[in-house]
């Protein structure tokens, strides 16, 4: 769990200001951990392609 510390700050912030149940749910810890436990040079843009794929399918908003 305290690997999810490694995230970039941006999607921290991010998930932190998560209202949304779906959104919430989208953001699976399994799914944040591996990012997080991901080379640094990849955990950003990892993340970006987490988010992005959320705004296709419409959870974002």
């Amino acid at each position: 769990m305290f690997s999810l510390l490694h995230l970039p700050q941006d999607a921290q912030d991010y998930l932190a200001s998560l209202k949304s149940p779906a959104l919430i749910k989208a953001f699976t810890l399994r799914q944040l951990i591996v990012i997080a436990k991901a080379p640094a040079a990849v955990r950003a843009e990892a993340f970006q392609r987490m988010h992005a794929d959320c705004e296709r399918h419409g959870m974002d908003g």
